[in-house]
């Protein structure tokens, strides 16, 4: 299992660094060390890798975000942290991985499908709610449409044809699609909120 372990962390590196189709077995092999015939042994192929190495970051996405929600004193402190921690997520990853993954590897575009109308959904339902019994969130929002509306828009991030990577600086995009889904349903409190987390992270206020 160690061994399998090193072989997905490693190529995880790689794909973040160059993306997954500029990434050989060979180069995987070289970057731990490791004959490319003992990869094969535990993988087989790189579609196979591709998912596993899906399959482990899901499950540290899925473990962050619950970690997140508990050490939160807040549902905007939560949001706060997401959307901190998204922005260093992205810097480091080269943007052509997730349009890659999407067109080139189904099975594990699929389980990132999976978590998001899975848990991703249930979490964020969960936030929402509490954020309108804390009156952060406005009263009259319905909360599976806006859990909907977030998530497609996390989706709508990685369209290569709506967001080409060659235009867009996919970061940027991120943030914008945030405060646009943000501005729909905070109130003046939880703007307040938001704000003193920014000044303490020294953003730009959201202001209405």
């Amino acid at each position: 299992m160690e061994t399998k372990n090193r072989i997905v962390e490693g190529a995880g590196q790689l794909f973040f660094q160059y993306g997954i189709r500029n990434v050989s077995m060979d180069d995987i092999a070289r970057e731990i060390g490791m004959s490319k015939k003992t990869i094969y042994q535990y993988f087989a192929d790189k579609d196979e890798l591709v998912y596993a190495f899906m399959q482990v970051g899901m499950m540290e996405e899925m473990k962050e975000m619950r970690e997140m929600a508990e050490k939160s004193e807040n549902v905007i402190e939560e949001l706060h942290l997401a959307m901190v921690k998204t922005r260093e997520m992205f810097s480091k990853i080269n943007p052509m991985m997730i349009f890659e993954l999407k067109k080139y590897h189904p099975k594990a575009w699929e389980l990132f499908n999976q978590c998001k109308e899975g848990e991703m959904r249930e979490h964020l339902i969960k936030s929402l709610k509490k954020g309108i019994k804390d009156g952060f969130f406005r009263s009259n929002i319905d909360v599976e449409i806006l859990a909907k509306m977030r998530l497609e828009l996390v989706q709508l991030i990685f369209d290569s044809k709506v967001y080409p990577p060659t235009q867009f600086n996919f970061v940027e995009v991120n943030l914008q699609l945030f405060e646009h889904f943000i501005y729909g349903i905070i109130t003046l409190k939880g703007l307040n909120l938001l704000n003193q987390y920014k000044k303490q992270n020294q953003e730009p206020n959201v202001t209405t």
